[in-house]
């Protein structure tokens, strides 16, 4: 079960999005494209029956939604997304696919230490952010079936949202003990190409690391413990977040859904 520890927030405390849709449509569940499954041996039938009878229920003065069936997660993720411009989705990510991208963050050694800034800004400051990360590029079987689920999100955001999105990136990001990321934002008002971020987390921490995020006046709303599999979403440029020290090793997959069309 996902730990979530949260603020007590009224109802019409409640965050509400930014972007503007016309309606939510019933569109069918997509399925994981064939090739990334066939990739994958570990997505096994084993996974989808351990799946059955799942129930998830966190509430931060909002309701978010039960589900029992894996497949049917992102209908009602994406509904949620769109009535707050925020999601926490426990179990969305396969625990086999998460084990294989976890293996594989073990054995880069050519994570580098973060830097903060973008194009000529770019720089590391340590006293902002001490984790590693490394870019996935879709080279291995794990990445490209983690990537196929991102491009189908993006698929259905866009159908159901109006977004825009035209693709998504990420990168693996390593916290050891100690390490942390201070409270920042994604995006900035009509300075970045970055709409929505994900996180999905590869491994369980017990003590730390937490995903602490807060309301647009900067007001705390909640925090989100480390879950293998949990997969978080949030408007990038209404949120602001930090990671919190961890006192443990913390593996994620840190990424954003983009819009990069020319105005």
């Amino acid at each position: 079960m996902a730990q979530i520890r949260c603020q007590s927030i009224s109802d019409n405390a409640c965050p509400k999005p930014m972007f503007f849709a016309k309606a939510i449509t019933t569109m069918p569940n997509t399925i994981l494209p064939t090739t990334a499954l066939d990739e994958i041996t570990m997505l096994s039938q084993s996974q989808a029956s351990s799946q059955q009878g799942l129930e998830q229920q966190i509430d931060f003065s909002l309701q978010l939604p039960r589900w029992d069936v894996a497949s049917d997660w992102q209908e009602q993720a994406i509904a949620q997304f769109y009535q707050h411009g925020l999601v926490i989705c426990p179990h969305a990510i396969p625990h086999a696919l998460c084990q294989a991208l976890l293996e594989e963050v073990h054995q880069h050694t050519e994570l580098k230490a973060a830097g903060v800034g973008r194009a000529q800004l770019h720089q590391q400051n340590q006293q902002i952010r001490r984790d590693q990360t490394q870019w996935l590029d879709g080279s291995t079987a794990p990445q490209r079936a983690y990537l196929a689920i991102m491009a189908d999100i993006s698929l259905q955001m866009n159908r159901r949202c109006f977004l825009g999105l035209t693709h998504h990136e990420c990168h693996f990001a390593r916290y050891q003990a100690g390490d942390f990321y201070q409270k920042h934002r994604d995006a900035f008002a009509g300075r970045s190409n970055r709409i929505l971020t994900s996180v999905l987390y590869l491994n369980t921490v017990n003590h730390g690391g937490e995903l602490a995020i807060y309301n647009d006046d900067e007001t705390p709303l909640i925090q989100v413990q480390p879950q293998a599999g949990t997969l978080v979403l949030f408007e990038s440029e209404r949120f602001p977040h930090e990671v919190l020290p961890t006192q443990q090793l913390r593996y994620s997959i840190a990424g954003w859904f983009r819009n990069d069309s020319p105005p």
